[in-house]
């Protein structure tokens, strides 16, 4: 999605997640899902498109029922998605608190894949922000967690 039209990237999307359901590639819908829900929330049309109606037998309605359906089938990563795109997108919108806390619930294992370092670069971006505008007696806590993500960024084999 890097450097693409989102409006053009939403509608390729959408066309995906369509196909996938026809072929019936639900494990597979679930990441493409998510990818769609990731851009139609940073073009701020989440909320006025709804990108579920045809898939998953039209049981899941919204962000939060295609979060609580991969967690209680077994899809941990397909829930780790989820929240690592939250995160994404609060961090990208400039809602540092929010991201914060997400960055957290979705913070990635210790030997990292790519996306893995993504999120603790931007994890990293968050806390040093935070701490910019924290009191000198929060902005400690938030350089911690930043000089943390600086070290695991570093460690990246």
């Amino acid at each position: 999605v890097c450097g693409q039209n989102l409006l053009l990237a939403e509608k390729e999307c959408k066309a995906i997640a369509s196909k996938m359901v026809q072929l019936k590639q639900i494990q597979m819908c679930y990441g493409q899902v998510n990818t769609y829900i990731f851009i139609l929330k940073m073009n701020g049309n989440y909320g006025k498109v709804n990108p579920f109606p045809e898939i998953f037998d039209g049981k899941i309605a919204n962000e939060e029922e295609l979060l609580n359906l991969a967690l209680s089938s077994g899809k941990r990563i397909n829930a780790k998605g989820i929240l690592s795109n939250r995160f994404q997108v609060a961090f990208w919108l400039g809602q540092f608190e929010e991201a914060a806390e997400l960055a957290e619930k979705a913070k990635p294992p210790p030997k990292m894949s790519f996306m893995e370092v993504y999120h603790v670069f931007c994890e990293g971006l968050t806390a040093f922000q935070l701490a910019r505008r924290s009191s000198s007696s929060s902005a400690s806590k938030w350089m911690t967690i930043g000089e943390e993500a600086v070290t695991r960024f570093r460690l990246y084999e």
